[in-house]
């Protein structure tokens, strides 16, 4: 890949990759960090990234997992604000108040990428069940699955954090 087409897809989508990655780190610098960070993969995975059905959902995963790495270096960030940046979808555990912004942080860091790209699209970002299926290379009936396994992993940590508060 060339460092015209690398500059290209940068100007095309730099400020949506900016956005994503500030929604999750709410400062600019660490923000700043994780879009270099995202456009440096898609210079180290080019082939990924050309090959993508869609390259803007390619971005958001990279823009993702780039956050989740800075998060995970730096555990003690995420308790420090709230992440007022975090927007949810309509459907997202956060709207309907089943779990606060920063339990959401630290519980998708503990997911493996796959679970993780699952939960962000279908509790963040609002995406079918056929749209994730598509996206994951999964059947629907799979990702349905892994959605109500992650329901009932997600509604265990709460019952666990509950009963904690009691004791």
């Amino acid at each position: 890949m060339s460092t015209q087409w690398i500059e290209q897809a940068y100007v095309q989508y730099g400020a949506m990759v900016y956005r994503r990655c500030l929604r999750w780190l709410k400062r600019r610098a660490p923000a700043e960090d994780a879009m270099q960070e995202v456009f440096m993969r898609v210079a180290r995975y080019s082939g990924g990234f050309l090959q993508a059905d869609s390259r803007l959902a390619w971005l958001y995963r990279m823009s993702d997992n780039c956050c989740f790495d800075w998060i995970k270096k730096n555990k003690r960030y995420i308790y420090q604000e709230e992440m007022s940046y975090l927007e949810p979808a309509q459907n997202c555990l956060i709207e309907s108040n089943l779990i606060h912004k920063t339990e959401l942080i630290h519980f998708l860091s503990g997911l493996s990428e796959q679970q993780r790209t699952i939960a962000i699209m279908h509790f963040i970002d609002a995406c079918t069940q056929e749209e994730i299926a598509k996206h994951c290379g999964l059947t629907r009936q799979t990702v349905a699955k892994k959605i109500q396994q992650l329901m009932q992993h997600i509604q265990y940590v709460i019952n666990l954090e509950q009963s904690e508060s009691v004791l």
